[in-house]
């Protein structure tokens, strides 16, 4: 390689880790792999390849870092059930862009929705759990 090409390569790199100096091109694979490992602890690399369109070999050399995933093997995690998890990995959670902080504060307000709907229908079993105690009582005296 010519001097001059070797000053543009390093010109390029440099560059590119300027445009983003929290995250460098390769830190969305390793984040998205532990989320990965976070979800299945267990046959990580069958479930990934699965979840990825992928060969469960493909995924094996991803969490061995041989290789590096495709986007399109992201793109295909984030369209799962895990999605979210996958796209935080994917843009960083250090990530200040209004349409990511409302895309957060959206799932949030979802998580929480379902929690409540939840502890609504736990409490409302309870209660009838208790009048028909009550009625029992009743019965008895």
């Amino acid at each position: 390689m010519g001097s001059a090409s070797t000053i543009a390569a390093k010109t390029a790199n440099s560059a590119r880790e300027n445009l983003s100096p929290k995250r460098n091109d390769l830190q969305w694979i390793e984040g998205m792999l532990n989320v990965a490992k976070r979800i299945w602890p267990t046959k990580t690399a069958f479930h990934l390849a699965n979840e990825a369109g992928v060969s469960e070999r493909a995924a094996q050399f991803w969490l061995a870092g041989q290789t590096g995933m495709t986007l399109a093997a992201a793109r295909e995690l984030m369209r799962g059930p895990h999605g979210f998890e996958f796209l935080v990995a994917y843009v960083g959670e250090d990530c200040e862009a209004l349409w990511f902080q409302r895309c957060k504060l959206a799932h949030e307000v979802g998580v929480q929705s379902r929690k409540i709907r939840s502890e609504e229908k736990r409490f409302a079993t309870l209660k009838a759990k208790q009048q028909q105690l009550a009625l029992d009582l009743d019965r008895e005296i």
